[in-house]
């Protein structure tokens, strides 16, 4: 998204000075589309950021069993244990 004072500009030199996207594209350097996008808007504050829902994790059903063997879990009971390659 363009800053808001280059959509200010934008829209004055369309709507208000009469200038064609064209020549208000080059003189910016920005596509034509986009004068013309920014320049036809009503409205140009930033909506600001709106977050998608999360679907539901898999592990809802059961986080609260895994909970509860990580609370009842020691960590100094850890070993490890070599692999055993057979060639």
């Amino acid at each position: 998204m363009l800053q808001v004072t280059n959509i200010q500009y934008i829209r004055q030199e369309v709507n208000i000075k009469g200038c064609s996207y064209a020549d208000v594209a080059r003189r910016t350097n920005k596509d034509y589309r986009t004068i013309k996008k920014y320049a036809d808007m009503e409205e140009f504050q930033p909506k600001g950021n709106i977050k998608k829902s999360q679907p539901a994790s898999v592990m809802d059903p059961v986080k609260d069993i895994v909970d509860q063997w990580g609370s009842s879990f020691n960590v100094t009971q850890l070993q490890y244990v070599k692999p055993n390659f057979v060639s």
